[in-house]
């Protein structure tokens, strides 16, 4: 079994213009309004963030994980951000536990790429974390059902790299390697 991934989102929450879709893919599946309509939810007040958090859209689910970072090399003492997975509604329905640990473990990986090396307060990163969504859009939508991800800090520049491997028994078992840490996570029910 493949993940179903109808599409990815990255949102900061922008001093002066609130909550922001930064990056999506694929492009636009989210329009404005719609986005406008459900951005509490997507980058929401700091009492939701660091929890897993989920949003039913008719037929289908958005799933985050909200970061709040407080530090004084932010304007204004804070730096808040979202990866977002849209998933089709039976999908997260039979495989709920699966994408709740996969968000969370996205968004904290981020979280600590962001504490240890300010991977998304620099604007030069950026690029770096489309090409990301991107790549993880492509992965997740494959027959691939094993997905490392080695994110490593280059030279000059964090660099991002989504690697695939084939899973013997795709049937059974979903393994997810994101920073040289690992989730395994049996499908059984």
């Amino acid at each position: 079994m493949s993940f179903k991934v109808l599409s990815i989102i990255y949102t900061e929450f922008n001093l002066e213009k609130g909550p922001e879709l930064v990056y999506q893919v694929p492009p636009n599946y989210i329009k404005p309004e719609e986005f406008k309509r459900i951005s509490e939810f997507v980058v929401p007040t700091t009492q939701f963030c660091n929890k897993e958090l989920s949003l039913h859209l008719g037929n289908a689910y958005l799933l985050g994980y909200p970061i709040f970072l407080n530090n004084q090399a932010y304007d204004r003492n804070r730096f808040e951000f979202n990866f977002s997975l849209l998933i089709d509604e039976d999908e997260y329905e039979n495989n709920n536990y699966l994408y709740d640990c996969l968000i969370k473990k996205i968004c904290t990986t981020f979280e600590n790429l962001e504490i240890d090396y300010n991977f998304n307060f620099m604007r030069k990163s950026m690029n770096m974390i489309q090409e990301f969504i991107e790549n993880l859009f492509s992965h997740f939508n494959s027959n691939i059902s094993v997905i490392n991800i080695h994110i490593e800090e280059g030279e000059t520049e964090n660099e991002i790299s989504v690697k695939e491997e084939k899973n013997i028994d795709e049937d059974r078992e979903k393994q997810i390697n994101i920073s040289n840490q690992v989730i395994l996570i049996n499908n059984e029910r």
